[in-house]
């Protein structure tokens, strides 16, 4: 009872600060395919180490330490483990290639697998393609608050496991996977339990 009425809690602060209130729907994770690219869905990687790196311009210490603090948020709360540096730089099939990028106009940041494998059967695009090496951008132009930077990076790692947009219900709504700005609190930047129990499970689902 009390974790539900801290959920329904949360979910009451951002309707009175953000004026929206929450629809129930379902949850899908790991759906996205490389001939199917679903909406604010993430795809499944290709195995539990999550290997990263930094591309481009524009990475300040602050900056690095937000995607290291995210990325070991990932480490401690599921069942994934990263590996940085990675050897002679970024890699084709290093698993998250992160940038910054100030061109996105109003969007946070984004996510999207850039090389997809054939899956255990081999076969291209059956169903079971995993993600070999993913592009996360994050935008310091619009990003300038560190809650707010270390909530989309995690928003967007969760995408690179396989998570998808916050579906808005009381179980599973309040974490950092809810899509936009969010109030203070740590928990916009964690995953709740039914999200964790989604990136273990590696299991494209629809629920």
């Amino acid at each position: 009872m009390k974790i539900h009425t801290l959920v329904v809690a949360a979910a009451a602060a951002l309707v009175a600060t953000f004026g929206f209130a929450a629809p129930a729907s379902a949850d899908p994770f790991g759906l996205d395919q490389p001939g199917n690219n679903v909406p604010g869905v993430g795809g499944i990687p290709d195995n539990f180490n999550h290997t990263y790196c930094f591309r481009g311009n524009g990475w300040t210490a602050a900056w690095h330490t937000v995607v290291d603090t995210q990325m070991a948020n990932l480490d401690n709360q599921t069942l994934y483990f990263d590996t940085f540096p990675i050897p002679n730089g970024c890699a084709s099939t290093t698993d998250v290639w992160f940038e910054l990028d100030a061109s996105l106009g109003s969007t946070r940041g984004d996510w999207h697998c850039r090389l997809w494998n054939n899956g255990i059967d081999g076969i291209p695009e059956s169903g079971d393609d995993r993600c070999e090496g993913a592009t996360i951008r994050l935008n310091p132009s619009v990003l300038t608050d560190g809650h707010q930077q270390r909530k989309t990076a995690c928003h967007e790692i969760g995408h690179s496991v396989g998570l998808a947009h916050g579906t808005n219900t009381a179980t599973f709504w309040n974490d950092c996977m809810f899509s936009g700005a969010v109030p203070a609190g740590l928990q916009w930047e964690r995953y709740n339990a039914h999200h964790v129990a989604h990136a273990n499970s590696r299991t494209p689902s629809t629920s």
